[in-house]
């Protein structure tokens, strides 16, 4: 009872893992954030394995999850640090240009053009040739944003974090009340033998006979 209850809130934690992925992975391709976006197939693809060895009861696969949880924690907080600057893997001509998570495309995060409720704000600048017309040039920015776009990455980094370590310790828990009614499925299946099919060993004595030899 207690393995089949962890059974259904696994694929719950689950389901709602794909979702936020799956949501996550949409806005970091349309932003051009290769890096994150192909980090994100991969959780997905995991957690698609997982629910397979769940539903297999494979419970040796499904513990080493555990160690991609684990690691998709570690990415989650690497990722909050470079958004916060505290881990600088940023391009130095450009501040804002993560190449870690924008595989050095000079995209940037799609929160950062579509804050929630920003102003956008659109400077000009025109370059003369002499030999040629001039060019126009144009910078979007946003000011005044409700939350920032480094604030929002937050945001989606703690939810996976938070899911990852909820799978990690369900899971181990399922692995553990798993193999312990496994084991104990084992021995009382092996003492449930009646008494008539046990093997049994009867001694009968054994005539020989002796004839003589003709001389």
């Amino acid at each position: 009872m207690a393995c089949c209850r962890m059974t259904i809130f696994l694929y719950f934690v689950l389901a709602v893992e794909l979702i936020a992925t799956s949501q996550r992975l949409i806005f970091d391709f349309i932003g051009g954030m290769y890096g994150s976006g192909l980090a994100n197939i991969v959780n997905l693809l995991l957690c698609l394995f997982a629910a397979y060895f769940l539903f297999r009861r494979r419970c040796g696969l499904l513990l080493s999850t555990c160690i991609w949880y684990a690691l998709w924690v570690a990415v989650n907080l690497i990722i909050i640090l470079i958004y916060h600057e505290v881990v600088l893997v940023t391009n130095r001509k450009n501040p804002s240009d993560n190449y870690l998570l924008n595989l050095n495309t000079g995209h940037s995060s799609w929160w950062k053009r579509q804050g929630i409720d920003c102003e956008q704000v659109i400077n000009t600048t025109t370059i003369m040739f002499p030999s040629s017309t001039p060019q126009v040039l144009e910078e979007r920015r946003t000011i005044d944003c409700l939350v920032t776009y480094e604030w929002v990455e937050t945001i989606q980094a703690s939810i996976q974090i938070f899911l990852s370590l909820v799978l990690f310790c369900a899971t181990a828990h399922y692995v553990h009340v798993g193999l312990d009614e496994d084991t104990y499925e084992s021995i009382a299946g092996m003492s449930s033998y009646p008494p008539s099919h046990s093997p049994t060993v009867t001694n009968q004595p054994v005539q020989v006979q002796m004839r003589s030899l003709p001389m």
